[in-house]
């Protein structure tokens, strides 16, 4: 949200954005990697730390655009510029203590992974690594307590499966809004040297398509300010089509923010009937008004 604020460019968001969630999805993981090498539990490091450990590790795995030492050169430094924790000062003398521990432990790791170590291969690198392994949670890549309750309702080949899932990147998904273009005259806008595209659904959900190799920014689509579409996944999508809508229905949306289920009904209601969409939350209100005008559902 800063970065979008102060005008940064589209890449940087984009790289902002992919740092900040696969650290979140991968952080099981990352913190049985990093377990493995440092001599200090991470239980006892400062939080700021242990999130630069993170950042350091995942960018060294995954980032594409990131090379290995470029990604620990910039923790390493970040973790020497420390110089607070919480409430507690961290003296220059224990920053530097800091960066060289962040250092090390990311040099290590990097000798451990395959030399020929490719971007997205953080799965694949890390099985190695953690096949001897007995931390359930690392080799699923969930916390224990989630673990523990997914075993009494699934078996062990179906939650393996489910963790793979669970590890991969969300796909970005577009809903047409049909009530100012058809999917085909959408479609055909598309720079389609630009983005790749499927229906995932097209049988039932033919509005909706998954974005594939997309390397433009969104608001840069054909239609964006026209409103002739919105960001929505499937399963959000799913709830309106299985609601199925008359056009003489009123219908309630609650917590209706940021407005995709809302602009759905409306457009599987054909324009007619009436919704109430009302939201608790101020600011979520606020962004559900601006996509209501954008997308032209008065």
């Amino acid at each position: 949200e800063r970065l979008r604020l102060e005008g940064q460019a589209h890449a940087a968001q984009s790289m902002m954005t992919q740092l900040v969630y696969g650290v979140l999805r991968h952080r099981v993981l990352l913190n049985a990697l990093l377990a493995m090498q440092s001599n200090i539990p991470l239980s006892k490091l400062y939080p700021e730390v242990l999130t630069l450990l993170r950042v350091g590790l995942y960018s060294m795995l995954e980032m594409v655009s990131v090379p290995a030492y470029a990604a620990i050169d910039g923790v390493v430094r970040q973790a020497k510029g420390l110089t607070q924790s919480g409430k507690r000062t961290i003296p220059p003398a224990e920053a530097k203590a800091l960066g060289d521990y962040v250092n090390g432990v990311l040099r290590h790791l990097q000798r451990k992974l395959p030399e020929q170590l490719s971007a997205g291969e953080l799965r694949s690198s890390t099985i190695a690594l953690l096949a001897s392994s007995e931390q359930e949670s690392a080799r699923l890549n969930m916390p224990d307590w989630l673990i523990a309750r997914l075993k009494r309702q699934y078996d062990m080949q179906t939650l393996e499966q489910m963790a793979i899932e669970h590890r991969k990147p969300a796909v970005i998904t577009l809903r047409v809004n049909t009530l100012l273009v058809s999917v085909h005259a959408f479609c055909e806008a598309l720079p389609q040297q630009h983005v790749v595209y499927i229906q995932p659904e097209p049988e039932t959900i033919p509005e909706l398509l998954v974005m594939e190799n997309l390397s433009v920014p969104i608001p840069q689509l054909p239609g964006y300010a026209q409103g002739w579409f919105m960001v929505q996944n499937l399963h959000a999508a799913k709830v309106s089509v299985l609601l199925d809508p008359q056009p003489d229905w009123q219908v309630v949306d609650l917590c209706a923010a940021p407005g995709g289920k809302t602009t759905h009904l409306a457009a599987l209601m054909g324009g007619k009937g009436h919704i109430d969409a009302v939201d608790p939350r101020n600011r979520r209100s606020v962004t559900l008004q601006e996509h209501l005008q954008r997308l032209q559902i008065p």
